[in-house]
């Protein structure tokens, strides 16, 4: 994440992408539609093109400040040559190259995606907070990031148990 932000600075494309995956965890299908009129307040709201699962995120100060930078007269919040929305392959494609330029070829849009849930749930966030996050239908796809964050704690907790046991 550092490497990325130190390549791309404030106000690069690059940056607001990254900004709007890791405040929403939107895929790349949903944010190439993301407008202006996804944004009321302080949230960001999206439907899912996949789930159909709605959801509204709160703005945190990172994406406000990489969208206060955005000109309001072009619709698209992610925007390809002449203000017009990028298809979502081209968006995923463009996103890779710019994991690149940063030296991150493991990155992806969808990497950022599933850092973000796997952050969540090792915060301790429940399978229903990840699926909120990912805009998921169900909680199953949510407890493959819960269930290993759960159990990494579960065996720190034994071992502090063990350790304690032993004095």
């Amino acid at each position: 994440m550092n490497r990325f932000l130190a390549t791309h600075p404030s106000g690069s494309k690059a940056r607001l992408v990254f900004r709007i995956v890791e405040n929403t965890g939107a895929a790349r299908s949903d944010i190439s539609k993301m407008t202006w009129e996804n944004i009321k307040g302080d949230r960001i709201f999206y439907k899912r093109g996949k789930s159909k699962v709605g959801g509204g995120y709160i703005i945190q100060n990172e994406l406000a400040a990489e969208l206060a930078k955005l000109d309001p007269n072009i619709p698209y919040l992610v925007n390809h040559s002449g203000g017009l929305p990028y298809k979502p392959e081209t968006l995923g494609n463009w996103f890779k190259a710019q994991c690149m330029k940063a030296g991150l070829e493991h990155c992806s849009l969808h990497g950022i995606r599933k850092g973000q849930a796997t952050a969540i749930a090792e915060c301790g966030g429940s399978e229903c907070e990840v699926m909120a996050f990912l805009a998921h239908a169900s909680t199953k796809e949510a407890a493959t990031y819960t269930r290993k964050a759960n159990r990494n704690r579960l065996a720190d907790r034994g071992l502090t148990r063990l350790a304690k046991a032993k004095r």
